[in-house]
């Protein structure tokens, strides 16, 4: 089980942030207060957080998803749908709204790894 881990002294000790998913993608804002990433298990969706990492929600239908990456606010997220075949979305949050996928159009070459940070487990 590919699980997230917490740290409040700067790596030094870590602490499993939830054990019911399997996750392969996180990233977090500039403060490290919100966190975003894709669980595998039981489906592949994008869950939140905006309390460190204490409790997560889940906040969309299951997709391909592929990576998801943050802008140093949190107040948006970007992320890929279908490495094999990519197409970029993003979204906004703004006062605690969720608001629905966007469509990004992209200048990227379909040939090009759109999510060449991607890590999987040990």
């Amino acid at each position: 089980n590919d699980r997230i881990y917490l740290s409040k002294n700067s790596g030094v000790d870590w602490t499993p942030a939830e054990t019911t998913r399997g996750y392969y993608f996180i990233t977090s804002n500039g403060s490290g207060s919100q966190l975003a990433a894709i669980c595998y298990s039981p489906a592949s969706k994008v869950v939140i957080s905006r309390d460190y990492g204490l409790t997560w929600a889940e906040k969309d239908a299951e997709r391909s998803w592929a990576c998801i990456t943050s802008n140093k606010q949190g107040d948006k997220l970007a992320a890929v749908v279908n490495a094999t075949h990519p197409r970029a979305f993003f979204r906004t949050i703004l006062r605690n709204e969720w608001r629905s996928w966007v469509r990004a159009r992209s200048r990227r070459p379909r040939s090009s790894a759109p999510c060449s940070t991607r890590t999987r487990g040990p």
